[in-house]
């Protein structure tokens, strides 16, 4: 599947690491019933041929049906996914013919990624539901899907990486004028307080600035740690 075709505001160099399906056997009754109408015309076939024009109009009924129906399950199979990309968490749940509702999380929002077996089948055929925790700390579940260990851990390595590039970006100029800005917010007797402080003191404005913006939270760190770093001696 690709995923552009239905998410449109990609990012020129955003670049997609997989894509994700719902294991095929969670609609295994949808699967089932469409099925059943739709072969049930052949089975009652003599019945409704007797029927004369009432007949014929129950068969295709009951052919299209079932078409329908099993149209309307491979949708939802289909359109409802996980989309991962450098950048971000796409999660796309198809609920009928023409209703989908799509939802992206950036990979330095995402606080923790879970999953779990339940019962012996999902053990069995290796599938878990998993689940994700974004900055608003409510855990979102994201269906049931095939080895979701691997997903778990692409996701993971993925937001690692996304997390080091934006640091690396926050350096420079871009570094001057977040402290700038955060003395500025915090007042100059409490920066100078943190920097004559220790490590606790500086968590604790990381932590603070953190809840409010994750990227400055990062420059942060990037700044105290850069100040940590014993300095060369000629």
């Amino acid at each position: 599947m690709d995923i552009r075709k239905v998410i449109t505001n990609l990012d020129d160099d955003e670049d997609v690491r997989g894509v994700y399906h719902q294991f095929p056997l969670v609609f295994f009754w949808q699967w089932l019933g469409g099925i059943l109408v739709f072969l049930s015309p052949f089975f009652f076939l003599y019945l409704f041929i007797q029927w004369g024009t009432i007949g014929s109009a129950l068969l295709l009924l009951l052919f299209f049906a079932g078409a329908f129906w099993i149209f309307r399950t491979w949708r939802k199979w289909y359109y409802g996914v996980i989309g991962l990309t450098n950048k971000r968490l796409i999660i796309i749940k198809q609920e009928g013919i023409l209703d989908r509702m799509v939802s992206q999380v950036d990979l330095d929002k995402i606080y923790d990624v879970t999953y779990r077996h339940r019962g012996i089948l999902q053990n069995i055929f290796k599938v878990g539901i998993l689940y994700l925790t974004p900055g608003n700390f409510e855990k979102v579940e994201l269906g049931q899907i095939y080895d979701p260990a691997t997903i778990q851990k692409l996701i993971l390595v993925t937001q690692q990486e996304f997390v080091a590039r934006q640091t690396r970006e926050n350096s420079g100029n871009d570094m001057t004028e977040v402290i700038r800005e955060i003395r500025s917010m915090i007042g100059e007797d409490r920066w100078q307080k943190i920097q004559n402080g220790g490590d606790k003191e500086k968590q604790k404005l990381i932590d603070e600035i953190s809840h409010k913006d994750r990227e400055k939270a990062l420059a942060m760190e990037q700044f105290f740690g850069e100040q940590e770093k014993p300095k060369n001696k000629y």
